[in-house]
């Protein structure tokens, strides 16, 4: 998304985040797969009260985190100065975190 300069839940080329979940960790085998996924983006220096704060105020971010099925978490953060695009040429920190759960 930094490199790209956009800020979607769907690759660059449209393709559904689930998708790049499934491809790295896999679906295949278990009765119950699922995931979701809470992005945001903030200034450069954006701390992570900062970040939980902001998906906190968002209802269905909060509903995400918040839920008692996911089992597996991932989360990432990327500072990039100066970010294209959506970014508007700001010095950012983009912040993901992919929820899980695998069950047999």
């Amino acid at each position: 998304m930094a490199i790209r300069g956009y800020f979607e839940h769907e690759s660059a080329s449209g393709t559904a985040f689930w998708r790049r979940i499934e491809r790295t960790y896999g679906s295949g085998g278990f009765d119950r797969w699922e995931v979701g996924e809470n992005i945001a983006w903030n200034r450069a220096r954006a701390t992570a009260v900062e970040v939980v704060r902001q998906w906190m105020q968002s209802p269905a971010h909060r509903a995400n985190m918040l839920s008692g099925s996911w089992r597996e978490l991932g989360l990432g953060a990327y500072r990039v100065r100066p970010a294209r695009g959506a970014y508007g040429g700001r010095a950012v920190t983009i912040v993901t975190l992919d929820l899980g759960i695998r069950a047999r």
